[in-house]
This record gives structure tokens, C-alpha cells and sequence, in this order.
């Protein structure tokens, strides 16, 4: 018997963990039924989201599946589960909902970037929903860093816009970019096991999601990109201004100061991507492999300028527990 789950994300964390043993089940579920599930999944979340199990009445295992192995009505599952007493039907069905994401949910790709010798073997175990396209960077471009651990953020930058320009009338539903490991402000290992929890619908809805909610004091640090002079001893101040007139023209920031946690980890909606034009990215690709800056303070530059080009206010400091709630449900 397994215990009811206290809030969504345990139970969908729970009933991931099964993976392939579903599959024969799979195979036996009527689509009327997946369809009903689907429509009562909100239903479902709520109630486990405020730990509360509707109990009207008794009914067995048994009297459930005969009654609803194929229902006529989506509503008829909601009402069927408002009389479920037991936790292992309970439990049946969120893992019937889990099944009904995998067939019904939006296509996800993972974009890593990863230096030559980097161990990837973690990202076989991830949920079967998230696709994955691994871009090797030459271990040449890493030399000036000890024992080629690190690569330069200009080179992950260069990745990343060279994937969206080249794909961009082929892009999946929910991109989500990775740099290689060992990075500047990068999660390393923590983010393999918080990619399965990122609630894909969410970041469609948001068109743009960092993968690491932003403490305060990183976005305490703004960028004044059109102060005039600049100040002298803020080093991208300058450089950050030249490169917004050269990717967004004329655009507005909306105020004269520009902050954002500065992170190469985040994930985004094919939506989002395509509101901007290919010749846009082309145009930031083309500064970042034209600018004499280095390649460390190029990709640093547009490490801040991700959340804008991807539609967030250029001042992009989301609460911590918002963010956490909105990303990965944590709420």
C-alpha cells in the first residue's frame, strides 16, 4: 500500500521513479480512458496539491475498474475519484496521469554543450519526454583555463545561437540550453536532478525560465548601459551598450539600467524563440564573433542579455520562492 503523496510534485516525483514498468500498461489503456485522465488532472493536482482525499464511500479496486475501464465521459472519472478511499487507487491513478503526459505533452530537447571528456552517461536516466542534442566544444578552446576544465562563455554563447539560427523552423515546444560543467554560476550536478521536476507548461506560459531562481544580491548589481559618460570603472558598462544598439537597434530597455542574474542555464519556449527573427540572432552571433572583446566577457555579456532577448523586462529579478514555484513547483 502506498501512501497518499502530500503535495503534486512528490507524487509526480514518486510515480516518475517507475519508468519502464508502466510500459505493458500502457499498451492496455484505453485512449478514452488517457483522454479522461488528462481532462481531470487538474482536479486531481489540487486535491493532492492541499492534502485532501475526497471520500464519499467505499469502493473497491475492482468496482472502479469495471465501472470506468471505459468511460463515456471524462466527468465520470472525476466523479469516481471523488468516492476513491484507497491509496494505492489513488496512486494508480496519478500514475495513469504520468502515463498520459508521456503521450500527450509537449516535445522537450536539451541543448548541452559539453567539453570533450565531459561524462554525460547522467543523462540516459532522464524521464523518456526529454529528448537531448549533445554539441561537443573543441578541449583547444578551454586551454587557457587549468586542465581544459572550463570553457569560455563566448564559446557556449556561440553554441547556443548557432543551434537557434540553424533549427529555427524546426525548434520542439520547450528548449532547455545547457553549458558544459564546471562553469561560472553554473548548478553542475545539481541541475540532473532538476530538470525532470521543470514544469514544462509553465515555461511555455512564461515564454522564458532561468533553471536557477536568481538570489537578490546578483540582481542587486545593474548595468547601466546608456549612462553618458559611463562609469569609468564599470567594465561593461560601455561594451553593453555598443552590443544592444548592434543586436536591438532601436529598442527600448524601458528605464536606463539593465539587471539579471547572469547564467548560461535556462530554458525557453519554441513561441518565445520565434518572436524575434532569425536575422536577430544573426545579428548577435555576428557581434559575438566580430567583437574584440574576449570571449569570456562576451559571453558574459549576453549571459545578462538572455532574459531580454527571450521577452522578459530588461530589470529581470523574479522573487526566489516565486521563481521556485513557477520552475519546478516548489511552492
Amino acid at each position: 500500500m502506498l501512501s497518499i503523496p502530500g503535495s503534486s510534485c512528490e507524487c509526480e516525483r514518486l510515480f516518475s521513479e517507475l519508468g519502464d514498468l508502466l510500459e505493458p500498461r500502457r499498451r492496455s489503456i484505453s485512449p478514452q480512458l488517457l483522454a479522461a485522465i488528462q481532462c481531470d488532472r487538474r482536479w486531481i493536482r489540487a486535491r493532492f496539491g492541499s492534502g485532501e482525499v475526497p471520500v464519499k464511500e467505499a469502493i473497491s479496486d475492482e468496482e472502479m475498474d469495471a465501472k470506468y475501464a471505459n468511460p463515456s465521459e471524462p466527468s465520470e472519472l472525476l466523479a469516481s475519484a471523488q468516492l476513491a478511499e484507497q491509496a494505492n487507487w489513488l496512486s494508480s491513478l496519478s500514475l495513469l496521469i504520468d502515463i498520459c503526459d508521456d503521450e500527450t505533452q509537449a516535445d522537450h530537447l536539451i541543448i548541452k554543450s559539453r567539453l570533450e571528456n565531459e561524462d554525460l552517461s547522467w543523462m540516459d536516466r532522464l524521464p523518456r519526454n526529454w529528448q537531448r542534442t549533445v554539441l561537443t566544444i573543441d578541449n583547444d578552446f578551454a586551454k587557457l583555463h587549468e586542465g581544459a576544465k572550463r570553457v569560455d562563455r563566448g564559446r557556449v554563447a556561440d553554441v547556443y545561437l548557432r543551434w537557434i539560427i540553424e533549427n529555427y523552423n524546426k525548434l520542439p515546444e520547450v528548449i532547455v540550453f545547457l553549458p558544459p560543467e564546471n562553469q561560472p554560476r553554473t548548478s553542475g550536478q545539481h541541475i540532473r536532478s532538476e530538470i525532470p521536476k521543470l514544469r514544462a507548461r509553465s515555461i511555455q506560459s512564461s515564454g522564458f525560465a532561468p533553471l536557477k531562481c536568481p538570489e537578490v544580491e546578483m540582481c542587486e548589481k545593474l548595468v547601466h548601459p546608456f549612462r553618458s559618460p559611463p562609469y569609468e570603472i564599470r567594465t561593461l558598462d560601455e561594451p553593453m551598450g555598443n552590443v544592444w544598439k548592434q543586436i536591438f537597434g532601436d529598442a527600448k530597455m524601458g528605464g536606463e539600467d539593465l539587471a539579471a542574474s547572469p547564467s548560461a542555464e535556462f530554458a525557453v519556449s519554441k513561441a518565445q524563440v520565434q518572436k524575434r527573427s532569425v536575422d536577430e540572432y544573426l545579428k548577435a552571433w555576428t557581434w559575438l564573433n566580430r567583437t574584440p572583446m574576449d570571449d569570456d566577457s562576451a559571453g558574459l555579456v549576453l549571459e545578462y542579455l538572455w532574459p531580454f532577448l527571450f521577452g522578459r523586462d530588461a530589470l529581470f529579478c523574479p522573487d526566489f520562492k516565486e521563481c521556485e514555484c513557477q520552475v519546478y513547483e516548489r511552492c
